[in-house]
């Protein structure tokens, strides 16, 4: 497998004064259809951006599509995050992989994989910069699928594995990780909406508030 290719500080270039990230994963990255653009948290992420001096046309591109696994972003790379020629891309997914439909059902290796390969097309386009971030509690009795997952435990502990895989795989291939799932966690009546697993308003702002000093020392770092 090829390395990953070595970060350097983000730099204003003949093209871009400031720089440009990619959030892409499902509905955690898109969040709830009905909620207001400037409360998710890539938009809220991009205005913290913008607060750095002369970085005031810095974007974050919202590339979530609600309900994706892994294998369904990985097709999408090419057109949804690659085109926008990124600075750093977030990756964003787990969740959905984990369903119960036997079609579309992700196991543990091929997620894996499919993380792998997103982080080698980003890079070989010529974007050094790749974090992976993890799926969030999912409050089980609320869930759609709670009645699939509660012979093996719950949703929540089933994804749980998920999880463990983002967290090795970003040590294994020494890219970044945000752990979104234990800021969540430490408020889950707040920061989850109704329905067990989407980001509430509150929960949009505290990603994006945990997230954006990592974002910026992830830009600036040697």
């Amino acid at each position: 497998m090829p390395a990953a290719q070595t970060a350097v500080p983000w730099l204003p270039t003949g093209t871009r004064s400031a720089p440009l990230v990619v959030a892409f994963g499902d509905s955690i990255t898109a969040t709830s259809a009905d909620m207001a653009e400037s409360d998710r948290w890539p938009a809220r992420l991009e205005a913290a951006l913008r607060q750095v001096p002369g970085w005031a046309a810095a974007r974050v591109v919202n590339a979530g599509v609600g309900g994706n696994t892994s294998r369904e972003g990985l097709v999408r790379c090419d057109t949804d995050v690659l085109p926008h020629h990124p600075d750093l891309v977030l990756v964003q997914f787990g969740g959905n992989d984990a369903t119960p439909d036997p079609q579309r059902h992700v196991h543990l290796v091929e997620y894996e994989r499919n993380l792998s390969r997103i982080e080698f097309a980003v890079n070989a386009a010529g974007c050094p910069r790749v974090a992976v971030l993890t799926f969030p509690p999912v409050v089980d009795p609320a869930h759609a699928w709670y009645a699939d997952f509660a012979p093996v435990g719950g949703q929540d502990a089933f994804i749980e594995a998920y999880r463990r895989v983002t967290r090795l795989h970003a040590a294994r291939r020494q890219v970044q990780l945000f752990d979104l799932d234990s800021v969540v966690r430490a408020a889950p009546a707040s920061y989850i909406l109704p329905d067990g697993v989407h980001l509430s308003v509150a929960g949009n702002e505290a990603v994006a508030a945990a997230l954006a000093p990592c974002v910026l020392a992830w830009l600036q770092a040697a």
